[in-house]
């Protein structure tokens, strides 16, 4: 079995997916807002999502395997591909290409921080200059926010912007990378293994009765170790998926029947979003990207801004008197906010040397 399309074509259907990811976010979070559930887990122990907006919640699981896959691929770099490697060429997982963690951590910081505080400043002095708010209990909870905790409690893991749950869990993440790099080096099946116990355990225990009552999204993302499965898979196949695809293709379809199965019984409901996003990654290379790539590129953006612009645009649309369509309103949307943060995004990248 042949690996699945070249490096290049496999990347751009990378970047395709990033941008089916963000899409399924935003029109996720738009069908909540136009009808009034914001509980994604109201149908955790019941009824599955009847419409395909209602899955658009998955895309924070793939953007999770995306992570980790563009992390150990930029680290192992064409190790991971014995053919590109020339003959006499140290085993792909045997690269030396490992940084400190602290250096480490800091250059992914530096990516990601400084769109992201500037998007957590724009929102509090929104809230600070619209809203009635109490500014010491805003004040609090907006500094959670600055410093990545707003995981650490149920009153912040949603407040304000309910997106930024997301990089509250991929920080910590970051943080277990070196270690979880050098893992999947010397034995990458056994530290898949691993993740994914891990990952179903946390998950398992968090979304078991009384837990998940008070704090239903500690089981999907909240507690960072429930992401670990679907970070180390992207690991995974940067490691070992693509320079053996039939390896990958087995896994793949283990995680998925697994996944299916966690749709119709909750004992195995936590590997669920794994198990629906790993198909995709694994048919990356095929993927027509339809310009998703272009949106993928713009996805971090998108996916920082756009939660809390919902309800102004909804606001306007009911002023007008226009109808709340399922599918235009929200593209059209789309395009608005990234015509905003586009720009935003560039700029933050020059004045930070963001690369």
């Amino acid at each position: 079995m042949r690996a699945l399309g070249t490096d290049e074509r496999f990347s751009r259907g990378v970047e395709a997916l990033k941008g089916l990811a963000i899409l399924g976010i935003v029109f996720y979070h738009y069908d909540r807002r136009l009808s009034g559930v914001e509980n994604q887990f109201q149908w955790m122990f019941g009824p599955l999502p009847a419409s395909p907006q209602e899955w658009g919640y998955l895309g924070a699981s793939l953007f999770f395997v995306l992570s980790g896959w563009g992390l150990a691929y930029a680290a192992l770099g064409v190790k991971n591909r014995p053919e590109l490697c020339p003959a006499g060429a140290v085993s792909p997982l045997a690269g030396d290409r490992r940084e400190r963690p602290l250096r480490f951590f800091a250059k992914r910081l530096r990516r990601i921080v400084p769109l992201y505080c500037l998007s957590v400043l724009i929102f509090f002095f929104g809230f600070l200059i619209f809203t009635s708010q109490d500014l010491p209990k805003l004040s609090g909870q907006f500094i959670l926010k600055l410093l990545f905790l707003q995981n650490v409690s149920p009153e912040t893991i949603f407040s304000y912007n309910s997106s930024w749950w997301f990089l509250g869990s991929l920080v910590y993440l970051y943080a277990a990378y070196p270690w979880l790099l050098r893992a999947f080096q010397r034995a990458p099946n056994l530290a898949l293994a691993l993740c994914l116990v891990l990952s179903f355990a946390f998950s398992h225990l968090l979304a078991l009765r009384p837990v998940a009552d008070r704090h239903p999204y500690l089981a999907m993302g909240g507690f960072p170790l429930v992401k670990l499965g679907e970070f180390g898979f992207g690991m995974w196949v940067a490691c070992v998926g693509r320079s053996s695809p039939k390896k990958w293709l087995g896994v793949t379809l283990l995680l998925t029947a697994l996944g299916l199965l966690g749709l119709r019984h909750p004992a195995f409901y936590p590997l669920h979003p794994l198990g629906l996003v790993a198909p995709l990654l694994f048919a990356a290379g095929w993927i027509p990207t339809l310009g998703l790539a272009r949106l993928g590129v713009c996805s971090y953006g998108l996916f920082l801004f756009h939660r809390p612009l919902i309800d102004p645009w909804l606001a306007g649309l009911r002023s007008f008197g226009l109808g709340d369509s399922a599918w235009l309103a929200p593209a059209i949307f789309t395009i608005l906010v990234l015509a905003f943060t586009v720009p935003l995004e560039r700029w933050t990248q020059h004045v930070f040397g963001r690369k």
